[in-house]
């Protein structure tokens, strides 16, 4: 029987779940930005219930200026 040998780098998962979720953070306030410049509504959960979120009173942390 032959061995095989691989050169297979040991991942990091602490680092690639960071990096996920600083990916999917930016995604969300991305689409914050987004739906509040177009007057959209957003829909989210909370207390166990669906709220719809107007535009007017989406929040995004860091929201780019207007322009």
């Amino acid at each position: 029987m032959r061995e095989t040998s691989t050169n297979i780098e040991p991942i990091d998962l602490v680092a690639q779940a960071k990096a996920i979720e600083n990916i999917l953070r930016e995604a969300g306030r991305q689409a914050r930005i987004r739906h509040k410049k177009l007057g959209h509504p957003i829909v989210s959960w909370h207390d166990g219930k669906v709220v719809i979120i107007p535009p007017e009173e989406i929040t995004v942390e860091d929201e780019e200026p207007p322009g």
